[in-house]
């Protein structure tokens, strides 16, 4: 009889077996989205230069972040690019073992009230958001926008502007703070993190 393989030579076994499972999942989730109208969140460009949006009034296309902290202002662009990181998925990064070979991702508790910042407004044709932060507030050496199935993970940084923000324009979304990654996380909702009954 041949020996029982030891731990090691079935970890290998483990894991494609997980990732072949994790596949089925995915494949079933983007069917389900396909019935419901949900795929077109994953039909993006490769390459980005503006935050594409969906929210219940329409799409918008964003290409400047405007962040006002006391008497500075601060200017993100996504010209510069960005990565699409698709948070319709199952959070594998916190499985025991096998989690530090999966890319970490957002989840409902980086949203909690506690964290939140600022209201994120925006100007009508949605090409520029703004936020106002108090003026002891860290600037973010990231900035990320949270809308439906997706994750904007912005290339730019904050960098001073000389325009201050509008006064008033209309209803975006919601600014927290994630402590440990020093970023600026917006929230646009619809969001598959704060309000799908999965996560």
């Amino acid at each position: 009889m041949a020996p029982f393989p030891s731990r090691l030579l079935l970890l290998p076994i483990a894991v494609a077996a997980l990732i072949a499972f994790v596949g089925v999942i995915g494949t079933a989730q983007a069917d389900e989205r396909g019935r419901d109208g949900r795929g077109s969140d994953t039909d993006l460009p490769d390459v980005l230069d503006y935050v594409p949006l969906r929210m219940e009034d329409g799409y918008f296309s964003v290409h400047t972040i405007l962040i006002q902290r006391g008497t500075e202002t601060f200017q993100v662009q996504a010209e510069h690019g960005m990565r699409v990181q698709n948070q319709d998925t199952l959070p594998l990064a916190r499985v025991p073992f096998f989690g530090a070979i999966f890319e970490e991702r957002l989840s409902h508790d980086h949203f909690d009230e506690s964290k939140k910042l600022a209201d994120v407004a925006g100007d009508q044709n949605g090409e520029t958001l703004f936020l106002r932060l108090s003026g002891d507030q860290q600037l973010p050496q990231q900035v990320v926008v949270v809308n439906r199935n997706n994750a904007f993970f912005l290339n730019d940084t904050p960098a001073a502007e000389q325009q201050g923000i509008p006064a008033n324009g209309r209803e975006f979304g919601t600014a927290y703070w994630d402590e440990e990654k020093s970023a600026l996380l917006i929230l646009v909702r619809p969001s598959v993190l704060t309000d799908s009954t999965f996560f």
